[in-house]
C-alpha cells in the first residue's frame, strides 16, 4: 500500500504506461464519423432547440468543436468559445449521452438535452420568481443588443427557439462581408 503523498515504485509506474497508450490509442482510432443520434427536428422541445443551432452538421450530436465553432459564429472570442465549449463538453456530455455511446463522453445529445436541465430552464423563471442564468443573459445582451443599448422581445425570444443564434450568426457574416 503506498501512503498519501508517497510515489508508485518505478516498476507500478512503469506498468501504468501500456495501459495509458492503449486508452489513448482506443480513443483516437475510434470511427467517431459513425456515430449518430436520432432527433425529429420537426418535434423538438424549446431546449432541444434552444441547442440545436450549436450541431453544427445536423447529426444531433454536439462535438467540443462544434461548440467552439457555435461560439465563435455567434461573436464570442477564441478564448471564450474554447473555454466555453470545453466546459460544456465536460459538463453537459456526461449527462446526455446514451449508455452505448463511445468514450469518452464529451458530446452533447441533443435526444437527452432534458437530462441537463437546471432549475432556470424550466421557463423565464425560476421557483422563486428570478430570471434565467445571469450568464446566459449577459452574454445575449451583449452579443444582441442594438447600439442603444436594447435588448428587443424578439431577441429574447429567441434565446428559448435557439432563434437567435442564427440571427447573430448572420448579422457577424454580414458585417464581415461589408469589410
Amino acid at each position: 500500500m503506498v501512503a498519501v503523498g508517497q510515489r508508485l515504485p518505478a516498476a507500478a509506474s512503469l506498468q501504468l504506461l501500456p495501459v495509458i497508450a492503449l486508452v489513448f490509442l482506443w480513443i483516437f482510432t475510434c470511427n467517431w464519423e459513425n456515430v449518430e443520434a436520432s432527433i425529429d427536428i420537426a418535434n423538438m422541445t424549446a431546449l432541444q432547440k434552444h441547442v440545436e443551432f450549436f450541431d453544427r452538421n445536423k447529426d444531433g450530436i454536439i462535438t467540443a468543436s462544434e461548440l467552439f465553432e457555435g461560439y465563435v459564429a455567434i461573436g464570442c472570442d477564441v478564448s471564450f468559445s474554447r473555454t466555453m465549449a470545453s466546459s460544456i463538453s465536460a459538463g453537459v456530455g456526461p449527462i446526455t449521452s446514451p449508455a452505448d455511446a463511445p468514450l469518452p463522453h464529451l458530446s452533447v445529445y441533443i435526444e437527452y438535452i432534458h437530462k441537463a436541465m437546471h432549475g432556470s430552464d424550466t421557463g423565464a423563471l425560476d421557483a422563486e420568481g428570478r430570471s434565467a442564468s445571469e450568464g446566459e443573459w449577459g452574454l445575449i445582451y451583449k452579443l444582441a443588443s442594438d447600439n442603444e443599448g436594447f435588448l428587443h422581445k424578439d431577441s429574447v425570444k429567441g434565446i428559448y427557439d435557439g432563434k437567435v443564434f442564427y440571427k447573430l450568426e448572420e448579422q457577424r457574416m454580414s458585417s464581415r462581408s461589408d469589410i
